[in-house]
C-alpha cells in the first residue's frame, strides 16, 4: 500500500493491498498478536508513504547540527509513522473483538468452522448390521482422513442419532447464512475503518488517508468525494479488499465443511475405542485406510437373534470399490448448498465497477464556464531555497522576483494575482508602512494580488493571506488554521520546548486563526487553505457551505523531497472534487497548478523553478451532497454493521440461516 500514492503510478494495488491484513486479522487467533499484524502493515503503508519527510534534512541553514539534523528528522519520521499505524492497529483489534463476541452466540461463525472443541457423544451409528457403538472422546478423529466432528454446546445439550437426524452432529450454515456473516464482518470492518479515519482526520495529525492512493490518477473513483467526502473512497478501497480476502476465507471453510460432511455421509469413525462383538474382542482392525478401535464400549445385536461372531468371510475390509477416497472433485459437491467462494469474489468484482460506474457518471457532468463567472487569475512560483530564504539574501532575491512577476503579469491583463505561503517572509504592515517595491508595483498596476506573508495577533505571529486591492487597501485577512506539528508550534510545549524549539525558524511560535474564519474578496467569497490545510477536507467544505465560490491555496514545500509537492497536489485535486470548485495554486518551489471541479490539472508547473502562469478559473456556488451533508456515510456503516451483526447473531436460527 505504500507504494500506491503519487507520484508513483501504483494506484490500482490499493484494491487488493489491504486483503493479506484482512485474511491474518480475521483468521488470528489473539487480539494480541492481530494487533501486532495491523501495526506492521500500517508501519509499511504509512513509513513508505511519508518518507518525503526525511527531506527536512539536513537543516543547517536553521543553526542545527548535522547529527542533531538528522536525528530530528528520523523522529519526526517516526513518530508520524506510528501514529497511523496505532490506528491500525486499532482496527486489528476492533475486528478481533468483534470476532470474539460473534462466535460467542452465533450458532456457528464461518470463520471459525470449529468453534470449540468439547467432548462429543455420538450413539447408534452402524457398522455391518450392528447398532450400539457409541464413542466419547475429545476429539473424534480419523488421522489418515483427517475428518473432525467439532462439539458445540448445541450438540452438547442433545442426543445426535444419524438414524433419525441425517444432518448428524452439528447445525450447518446455509449458504445465505455464511454469504451475509462475510458481507456482514466487510460491513462491520467498512465501518470501523471509517470511524477511526474520521477520528484521525481530527487531531493535528493527518495526512495519509486511504483515499489519497487514487490522486490524482483514478479521477473517476475520486468523484465519490461528492456524496460524503474522501472517506467515501476510503470505505470503497477497504470494502473492495474485505470482498476479496472473504472469497478466500469462505473457500477454506468450506473445504472443511466439505470433509466433515463427507465422514458423516459414509458413516466412518476412527478411535471409537476396544471393540467386543459377542465374546469376540477386537483391539484394532481396518476397514480400508480407516482404523477403528475400543477399550470401554460394548456392542449388543440389532435383532433378537443371535449373532455368529465375525470372522474374515464376514468381516471384509473395504476395497477401492466400496470405499472411494477424499478427491476434490467428491467434496465439491458436499458443500453446503452448493456454496462457492466465487460468489464473494463476484460481488467484490461488481461493487467495484458499479463504484467506478456511479464516478464516471459523476464525472461527466457538464461544467459551466460563463463569462460572468470568469476571473483571471496569475500565479508566481517565486523559487526561494529555505536555505536563503529567511535571510537578507533570501529576501532581496523575494522582493525582486515578486515584483517583476507581478508586474509581467498585471501587464497580461489578469484579475488578480496569488503569491505562495509567507512569498514575502515580513510582516506585511511593514512592507506597506515603508512602501517597499512590491506594494509600490501594487499601487502603480492596481491589479488585486493575494499576498503570503505574517500577520500579528498579540505578540505572535500568524501565517496569513492578504488580500491587497489595487488601491493598496488590506481588504481582506486569512489566518492559517491547521500549524504543523514541530514545524510551526510544539505540541506538550512546557515539556518538550527546549528540545526541539529549534525546529521552528521563528523567533516567535505561530498563531493559529479561528477554525470559522472566511476570506471575502471583491469576486465573492474565496475557500482558503494553507500549505498543510490541504489534507484537512472539513476545512474546505465548511468554507464552500458557507458560500466559497472558488479555492486558492498556498504553500511553500521547499523543506521536503520532491515526493511531498506530488502528495500536496494530489490532496488538492480531492479537495477541489469533492466540493465542485474550481483551484488556484500557488507554491513557493512547485508544483503549482491550476485544477478545475472534475479534478482534471490544466497546468502544473515544474519543481524548483521560477514560474510564471496566467489562467482563467470560474465562480460556482453548486453544492455537492458531502458539502450539504459532511460525512454521512461513516455513522451509516457502523449503524447498519451493528444492526445486522446482532440480528445475524442472534436470530440467525430462527429465520433459517441456519438448518
Amino acid at each position: 500500500m505504500g507504494l500506491t500514492p503519487s507520484p508513483t503510478e501504483a494506484w490500482p494495488l490499493a484494491w487488493i493491498a489491504l486483503v493479506p491484513l484482512w485474511f491474518i486479522v480475521v483468521r488470528g487467533q489473539s487480539i494480541r498478536g492481530n494487533a501486532l499484524s495491523g501495526l506492521i502493515w500500517g508501519i509499511g503503508y504509512h513509513g513508505l508513504a511519508l518518507s518525503w519527510i526525511t527531506g527536512i534534512h539536513p537543516m543547517d541553514w536553521m543553526g542545527v547540527p548535522w547529527l542533531a539534523s538528522i536525528a530530528i528528522a528520523l523522529l519526526c519520521w517516526i513518530l508520524i509513522t506510528l501514529w497511523g499505524a496505532l490506528l491500525v492497529a486499532v482496527w486489528a483489534i476492533g475486528i478481533s473483538i468483534t470476532q470474539s463476541i460473534t462466535a460467542s452466540f452465533a450458532p456457528l461463525a464461518p470463520q471459525r468452522a470449529i468453534p470449540r472443541w468439547g467432548v462429543l457423544e455420538l450413539k447408534s451409528p452402524r457398522i455391518g448390521g450392528f447398532r450400539g457403538l457409541a464413542a466419547k472422546g475429545n476429539e473424534v478423529n480419523s488421522s489418515e482422513n483427517r475428518c473432525k466432528f467439532p462439539s458445540t454446546k448445541a450438540t452438547q445439550q442433545r442426543n445426535i442419532n444419524p438414524d433419525i437426524n441425517p444432518d448428524i452432529n452439528l447445525p450447518t450454515p446455509t449458504q445465505n447464512y455464511v454469504i451475509l456473516t462475510s458481507c456482514l464482518r466487510v460491513l462491520i470492518g467498512t465501518g470501523l475503518w471509517c470511524g477511526i479515519e474520521t477520528l484521525w482526520s481530527m487531531s493535528p495529525l493527518y495526512w495519509s488517508s486511504l483515499a489519497y492512493t487514487q490522486s490524482p490518477h483514478n479521477l473517476i473513483i475520486l468523484h465519490l468525494g461528492q456524496l460524503s467526502g474522501p472517506i467515501t473512497v476510503t470505505a470503497a478501497i477497504v470494502a473492495v479488499n474485505g470482498l476479496i480476502a472473504e472469497s478466500g476465507l469462505t473457500l477454506n471453510h468450506l473445504f472443511a465443511f466439505a470433509q466433515r460432511r463427507l465422514c458423516r455421509k459414509r458413516g466412518l469413525l476412527a478411535k471409537v475405542g476396544r471393540l467386543k462383538v459377542g465374546r469376540l474382542k477386537v483391539d484394532r482392525f481396518k476397514v480400508g485406510s480407516f482404523k477403528v478401535e475400543s477399550d470401554h464400549n460394548k456392542l449388543e445385536p440389532s435383532t433378537s437373534q443371535k449373532l455368529e461372531p465375525s470372522t474374515s468371510q464376514n468381516l471384509k475390509p473395504s476395497t477401492p470399490q466400496n470405499l472411494e477416497p477424499s478427491t476434490p472433485q467428491n467434496l465439491q459437491h458436499s458443500t453446503p448448498q452448493n456454496l462457492q467462494h466465487s460468489t464473494l469474489l463476484g460481488i467484490a468484482i461488481g461493487l467495484l465497477i458499479s463504484l467506478h460506474l456511479l464516478g464516471w457518471l459523476l464525472y461527466n457532468q457538464p461544467i459551466e464556464q460563463s463569462k460572468d463567472s470568469a476571473i483571471k487569475v496569475g500565479i508566481i512560483q517565486g523559487n526561494i531555497p529555505n536555505e536563503i530564504k529567511l535571510y537578507s539574501a533570501g529576501w532581496r532575491r523575494a522582493i525582486k522576483g515578486y515584483t517583476t512577476g507581478y508586474q509581467t503579469l498585471a501587464d497580461q491583463k489578469v484579475d488578480a494575482v496569488l503569491t505562495p505561503e509567507t512569498a514575502l517572509p515580513f510582516l506585511w504592515q511593514e512592507q506597506v508602512r515603508t512602501v517597499s517595491s512590491f506594494y509600490s508595483a501594487i499601487l502603480d498596476k492596481g491589479v488585486l494580488v493575494w499576498v503570503g506573508g505574517y500577520g500579528q495577533i498579540g505578540r505572535s505571529f500568524t501565517n496569513s493571506l492578504f488580500t491587497v486591492t489595487g488601491t493598496g487597501e488590506t481588504f481582506s485577512r486569512y489566518d492559517k488554521v491547521k500549524l504543523v506539528p514541530l514545524g510551526e508550534y510544539i505540541p506538550f510545549e512546557e515539556f518538550l520546548g527546549r528540545l526541539i524549539d529549534r525546529l521552528s525558524p521563528l523567533d516567535a511560535h505561530l498563531a493559529a486563526g479561528k477554525p470559522d474564519q472566511l476570506l471575502e474578496t471583491p469576486f465573492g467569497q474565496a475557500v482558503v487553505g494553507i500549505c498543510y490545510e490541504s489534507a484537512f477536507p472539513e476545512h474546505f467544505r465548511y468554507q464552500v457551505a458557507a458560500g466559497g465560490q472558488f479555492i486558492l491555496t498556498a504553500s511553500n514545500n521547499a523543506h521536503y523531497s520532491n515526493t511531498m509537492p506530488a502528495q500536496h497536489h494530489a490532496q488538492d485535486v480531492m479537495r477541489s472534487i469533492e466540493t465542485d470548485r474550481w483551484t488556484v495554486r500557488a507554491t513557493n518551489t512547485g508544483y503549482s497548478g491550476i485544477v478545475d471541479p472534475h479534478g482534471k490539472t490544466l497546468w502544473l508547473s515544474g519543481i524548483n523553478t521560477y514560474q510564471l502562469h496566467a489562467d482563467t478559473i470560474y465562480r460556482r456556488q453548486t453544492q455537492t451532497l458531502y458539502v450539504q451533508w459532511g460525512n454521512w456515510l461513516t455513522p451509516v456503516l457502523l449503524g447498519l454493521g451493528g444492526i445486522g451483526w446482532l440480528v445475524l447473531g442472534w436470530f440467525g436460527v430462527s429465520v433459517g440461516l441456519v438448518n
